[in-house]
């Protein structure tokens, strides 16, 4: 959208629904992205990038400071106060280290489903230990971990111009 606006980008309410709606197929290999031949370590990404954009959307985290994560960083379900609608689910707070763009340490408070989703992730995960990190790229060839991930924008980005909207060619 080219016409000036003074919000961030953002997801309006129904495109938030109809993206989670459309990355649990993405996720899961069927409907729109039902795929023959998806091995087991593009599955693992299709996983990770479910569970990366859900923890983004509840947040609050800059890209660049999600990708410096540890499982060590998360302290996960902290009790915190009453929301507006009565509930009290946990939430998890994430240390967010120095070398990140504000160079300094800080805490962040998450939403609830947050909290779920890097519960889940972590059980899928075959890097859950402390010092691993929680959203990863390609495997080294040396030792076999893998390297923080470059940018999964780009495949946020594919993902989302498949998405059919209205009748717009790409998503």
């Amino acid at each position: 959208d080219s016409r000036p606006h003074n919000r961030r980008p953002h997801f309006e309410p129904a495109e938030h629904s109809s993206m989670v709606t459309y990355l649990r197929s993405y996720r899961d290999v069927i409907g729109h992205f039902k795929e023959d031949r998806v091995n087991a370590w593009h599955k693992l990404q299709r996983e990770q990038l479910y569970h990366f954009v859900l923890f983004m959307l509840n947040s609050g985290l800059r890209v660049g400071e999600a990708r410096e994560m540890r499982w060590r960083d998360i302290r996960f379900d902290v009790e915190h106060g009453k929301s507006d609608d009565g509930t009290n689910d946990p939430i998890c707070v994430v240390e967010v280290r120095k070398n990140t763009k504000k160079s300094q340490n800080r805490d962040v408070q998450t939403q609830p489903n947050a909290n779920k989703t890097l519960k889940e992730w972590r059980s899928k995960t075959p890097y859950a230990r402390e010092n691993d990190l929680v959203w990863f790229g390609q495997q080294k060839a040396d030792d076999g971990k893998p390297k923080p991930f470059t940018n999964l924008n780009k495949s946020f980005q594919q993902f989302l111009a498949r998405i059919p909207v209205d009748e717009a060619e790409e998503g």
